[in-house]
């Protein structure tokens, strides 16, 4: 297709309106995707003027200006809207194998199947550039997909919103390794979730953490209070199917993702991507859980680090698979007995650093008298700083840790430090005060 501007259109629109190189394509092929029936936004219209270029916007701020959001780094993925519903959609430019394995995986409809143990990303429509006669130097087509959040913005709120997301896509690896696909980049930002009903005022492709790409700040609804969320794991870009050859038999070299701490990739040496798989979806969970972690759920999760353990060992052999990986959580999820809150770091930011929230007054409460009290083991108490960083070292991932059982880590007893004090004090981010703003009672046993 013929560019639908000439180049002294394109250079003002680069000079005027930032308009960049890697948003040429979308802009040139804006009328055909209109007539597919998607609606782009403003800005890659061909005739756009800059909102900050109308009249009387002279003094108008391109910061509070939609239309001055550019594309992302890649490049390939864009927003739309799907004119015959008004529903927004992503478009992904994608290469001739990754539309296959997207059709491999992603042809049906989770209304029509909700219990599907298949979490790939729905495919709703593929265009084939070769039959539209489009020309394009490294993509042959586009795909269209519901319009996703990544999985864990807005923040959980109970333990058991994490159990569903963490289920579902543990579930999806099991699926995907079942159909002889090896994923490859089972990471962070390939595990999305459809947030339609938490922020039912949607949010800004560009901008999440908008409404409508001008304003700062959505409102959202909890997991809990909207029913049962849709979780799903998205970009094939690097997978690879493996016909006649079973997950375990399963050999290649290079491709690497999001995750460079895989200790067995390499561009020379063979390893099995189904077992990459694991560790990768494992490091998740273990960042998930982490304290050290930006986006932490604290200790209420630390149970999960059991199985991210297994899943993460250095040893591809003695990971579990996928379906032993889903057997054990769902083993793990029967011993939880509450559904506790989970407290952010982010919550109370505002914290000052150097309040440790009274640790004189929190050390003069009452220690256990015997291990009866508060399970068992032989119980020793350690206050303020002292803990602090005891605790810190031994329960990370990869340590020795602590036990977690229901609002108690056996050999540490959290009732106070969860109920009571974390909300408010844990907020400060250095790692002297993170677990030192609260008394912990410790047990030899298990140290």
């Amino acid at each position: 297709m013929a560019p639908v501007t000439d180049p002294k259109r394109w250079a003002r629109m680069r000079e005027n309106s930032g308009i960049q190189e890697r948003e040429m394509w979308w802009v040139e092929h804006q009328p055909f995707l209109l007539s597919r029936g998607y609606a782009l936004r403003p800005r890659y219209n061909p005739n756009w003027t800059p909102t900050w270029e109308l009249p009387g916007n002279e003094e108008l701020s391109t910061l509070r200006c939609e239309d001055s959001l550019p594309i992302k780094i890649a490049g390939n993925v864009l927003d739309a809207i799907r004119i015959a519903d008004n529903v927004k959609v992503v478009l992904k430019l994608v290469s001739s194998q990754e539309m296959n394995l997207s059709w491999y995986l992603g042809d049906y409809r989770p209304e029509m199947e909700p219990d599907s143990s298949n979490r790939s990303v729905p495919l709703l429509e593929s265009i084939d550039f070769e039959i539209s006669k489009i020309e394009h130097p490294k993509y042959k087509g586009i795909l269209v997909f519901p319009f996703l959040r990544q999985f864990d913005d807005p923040p959980f709120r109970r333990r058991s919103e994490v159990t569903e997301a963490l289920e579902q896509f543990l579930r999806g690896m099991e699926y995907m390794h079942a159909k002889n696909v090896a994923h490859r980049d089972l990471c962070y930002r390939n595990l999305m979730v459809d947030a339609r009903r938490m922020i039912p005022l949607g949010w800004h492709f560009i901008a999440p953490w908008s409404h409508y790409g001008t304003k700062v700040g959505i409102k959202s609804e909890t997991r809990s209070s909207v029913g049962p969320v849709n979780y799903y794991i998205i970009d094939f870009g690097l997978s690879t199917e493996f016909y006649d050859i079973l997950p375990e038999d399963a050999q290649d070299v290079g491709k690497y993702g999001q995750d460079k701490t895989v200790p067995e990739l390499s561009e020379t040496v063979a390893y099995n991507p189904f077992k990459v798989d694991v560790y990768q979806l494992g490091n998740v969970i273990a960042k998930l859980v982490d304290v050290g972690h930006p986006t932490d759920t604290f200790l209420q999760l630390i149970d999960y680090l059991d199985l991210a353990e297994l899943m993460t060992s250095r040893n591809p052999h003695q990971r579990p698979t996928a379906s032993e990986c889903v057997k054990f959580f769902r083993n793990l999820v029967l011993t939880m007995v509450d559904d506790p809150p989970v407290y952010h770091l982010s919550e109370s930011s505002s914290d000052s650093e150097s309040d440790n929230g009274s640790l004189d007054s929190i050390s003069n409460e009452k220690a256990p008298q015997s291990a009866s009290e508060h399970g068992e083991g032989v119980y020793t108490l350690f206050d303020g700083p002292q803990i602090s960083q005891h605790v810190y070292t031994r329960h990370r991932f990869g340590r020795a840790r602590l036990k977690f059982t229901g609002e108690r880590v056996i050999g540490v007893n959290l009732s106070y430090f969860v109920e009571s004090y974390a909300a408010k004090k844990i907020g400060s981010r250095r790692r002297k005060t993170r677990l030192g703003v609260c008394r912990v009672y410790c047990s030899m046993n298990h140290i």
